[in-house]
């Protein structure tokens, strides 16, 4: 989440410290609501090992 808000503040969006404290990560998003769960064979990663972050400015 971090990389995700410095993307946002290197952009020109104001991120107040004060919401980051409410914020989780999503961990369920992987499971369907039927219970299966849906892992990727081989995530793509980016030259530094990470995931690619799914947003645009």
């Amino acid at each position: 989440m971090g990389r995700i808000v410095d993307a946002f503040r290197a952009g020109g969006e104001a991120v107040p410290a004060h919401l980051l404290d409410r914020l989780s990560p999503l961990v369920w998003e992987h499971v369907n609501l039927t219970g299966d769960y849906l892992w990727e064979e081989k995530p793509r990663l980016d030259v530094n090992g990470f995931r690619p972050i799914p947003f645009t400015l």
